[in-house]
């Protein structure tokens, strides 16, 4: 047996605990949804730098660099077309469950600050459809901690 229940309110998403941490410096943007970055695996205006090891960009007003990316196998989709009788084309797409290690390029950015503008929102192409779902978290680099 199955039901269904219908509201209103979608349920929250997980809450970072940002107790005791004021400006950001390194943090992890998980996907939870598959999204749509035009084939590629980076949001349209995003650059590598010249030595090649970071990619620089933008995501909602935050200047941020990549450092590192864990990327799964990438989600395909493709389908019938039924209004045109004929197959969709079939696009690539960045997996759920896809990480990328970020750093701020501006050390003043408050944890509230990218909380707001990166937690929970929907970035790269179809957003508005709930592709590229993302959440942040903590980086917790070792570096940081030795002392």
């Amino acid at each position: 047996m199955a039901g269904l229940t219908t509201t209103q309110q979608h349920e929250s998403l997980p809450s970072l605990n940002i107790t005791g941490l004021n400006v950001v410096d390194k943090f992890i943007i998980h996907f939870i949804t598959p999204a749509d970055f035009a084939g590629g695996w980076f949001p349209e205006g995003f650059k590598q730098d010249e030595n090649k090891s970071v990619w620089q960009g933008e995501i909602n007003d935050i200047e941020l660099m990549i450092a590192a990316a864990v990327i799964g196998k990438v989600h395909r989709e493709g389908g019938w077309d039924m209004q045109n009788h004929q197959p969709r084309a079939v696009k690539s797409y960045l997996p759920a469950g896809s990480a990328w290690f970020c750093e701020v390029i501006d050390k003043t950015v408050s944890w509230q600050t990218l909380i707001e503008k990166l937690h929970g929102q929907c970035i790269g192409l179809d957003a508005v459809y709930g592709r590229g779902c993302i959440l942040i978290g903590l980086w917790n680099d070792n570096e940081q901690h030795k002392g």
